[in-house]
Formats: C-alpha cells, sequence, structure tokens
C-alpha cells in the first residue's frame, strides 16, 4: 500500500458537507428545546423578582413600624407606608408578562402579618400562583399544575 502524500491529507469535500449537514440538523432539532427552556428560566426570574419583592415591603412594614399598602397598575407597584405620600415602585417582568392582585392591595402590618393574598404571574402558557402566608407575610409559590412553570 502506498501512504498518502503530505498534499493529500485531510477531508474531502463530500466528509466536510456531510459533517455540516449532520451538525445543521443537531442544531435545528435542539433550537425549539433550547428556546423554551430559555422562555421558562426568564418566567423563573420574574416569579424570584415579584417573591423579592414582597418579602421587601413586608421588611420596609417591619422595620418602619408602619403598615405597608401595595397596589399594582401599569408595571409599577403603588407602594403607601401609613402617613406619607405613595410611591411608584418598578417592577421590571420581562415582554408579554402580566401580574395580578386578588384582592387589589395587599397589606403587610408592623407586626410582620399581612392579609391573604393571591397574585398571579402569568406570560404565554405559563403560570405561576404566589399566596401571602397571612400569619408570617411570606410570599410561597402554590404548587404547579399542569402549563405551569415555578
Amino acid at each position: 500500500m502506498q501512504s498518502r502524500s503530505l498534499s493529500q491529507r485531510g477531508f474531502s469535500l463530500v466528509e466536510l458537507m456531510a459533517i455540516l449537514v449532520i451538525l445543521s440538523l443537531g442544531t435545528a432539532l435542539a433550537l425549539p428545546g433550547f428556546s423554551r427552556s430559555l422562555r421558562k428560566d426568564t418566567f423563573k426570574k420574574d416569579t424570584h423578582e415579584v417573591m423579592a419583592r414582597l418579602r421587601g415591603f413586608k421588611l420596609q412594614a417591619v422595620s418602619s413600624g408602619k403598615g405597608v399598602t401595595i397596589a399594582y397598575a401599569d408595571q409599577n407597584f403603588i407602594v403607601t407606608v401609613q402617613g406619607e405620600e405613595p410611591i411608584l415602585a418598578p417592577l421590571s417582568i420581562h415582554e408579554g408578562g402580566r401580574l395580578e392582585l386578588q384582592p387589589e392591595e395587599l397589606y403587610f402590618s408592623p407586626q410582620g402579618w399581612a392579609r391573604p393574598a393571591t397574585l398571579i404571574l402569568q406570560r404565554e402558557n405559563l403560570s405561576q400562583t404566589i399566596l401571602l402566608d397571612p400569619l408570617t407575610g411570606r410570599p410561597y409559590r402554590a404548587a404547579r399544575k399542569g402549563g405551569t412553570a415555578g
């Protein structure tokens, strides 16, 4: 057998094209799953953001010794500390996300308890329910159902 000379080493054009086709197919198959995963991750970040803000409002009520009332409109929390003017606290949830409060106003007491409330965060086919524990004032995620992310 003859060995290949230095100028004949490497891959042929057909072999390179076959590799490119295989890589393209793999990428095309993986892309939808990656996209779904990315949407779920950004939704989880939104959920964590809402919960962190709620914990902050509770802390504000306890540390100030005054009740704090929160409403939500146009991507902003409207925070009213007892005896003070309301202030806007922007909430940065990703595009297409919606937040609904039930009841329409949340209340955190200076003693750390809260009025029972449900917050529903939605985006596309994802939904997460956040509940406020009335005794501790802590937010927690409700159990997941089909089509939810948590």
